[in-house]
């Protein structure tokens, strides 16, 4: 199988213990979609998609993942969208994250991830949609500001402690950067009205 390009499995209520190990004989596959209502078995980030060097479509979201994200990920330089949200995925966001300079989506939300964006996340110079809602995230979003692309970013008040450049989109005249320190219900108001509305078209 190894000419097999894409692998999609979205809502299919495959159950148990996936077999993560399948992976090894399908190099070539380029988009690896098992999100959505899926319950498998509580498992660790499949190492076998870290072999995937041709990958560049990543959705895990509701997959039962636990434990970090590995350091690897960022050998997957072809990636274009990530999607790992609605899991159990705890610690902090690796640094190796932001090599990934193709990346135009990286959803994280609701996992129990914590500590501060890595150093260098203003690398991701294509990211257009960034979601880490619902986490233990603290720290500095300066270099947020950077990213020129960035069209959605969302992130929970749960991170009071935040601080620096928050982007704001989605009026039909372009990107609205707001410069503010952002803590609490800061966090809200238009901007996440903005994006609920965004996110629903």
């Amino acid at each position: 199988m190894n000419g097999l390009m894409y692998l999609h499995m979205n809502n299919s209520e495959f159950s148990e213990i996936f077999p993560w190990d399948s992976l090894n004989n399908m190099t070539g596959l380029a988009v690896l979609s098992l999100g959505g209502d899926n319950p498998f078995d509580r498992t660790p980030f499949p190492k076998e998609v870290l072999k995937l060097t041709q990958l560049n479509w990543l959705y895990l979201s509701n997959c039962s993942i636990e434990g970090q994200i590995p350091k690897e990920i960022g050998n997957l330089s072809e990636f274009i969208n990530l999607e790992l949200s609605l899991n159990s995925i705890y610690g902090e966001i690796p640094v190796e994250i932001t090599k990934l300079s193709n990346l135009w989506q990286l959803e994280l939300f609701q996992n129990g991830l914590n500590g501060t964006l890595p150093v260098g996340f203003g690398n991701l110079t294509s990211l257009k949609m960034f979601d880490a809602s619902n986490n233990y995230l603290t720290g500095d979003l300066s270099e947020v500001r950077l990213l020129n692309q960035l069209g959605v970013v969302e992130i929970s008040p749960v991170i009071a402690y935040l601080s620096g450049i928050i982007l704001v989109v989605g009026h039909q005249n372009g990107r609205r950067a707001v410069d503010r320190p952002m803590g609490g219900d800061e966090l809200l108001g238009e901007r996440v009205d903005g994006l609920r509305e965004k996110k629903m078209k």
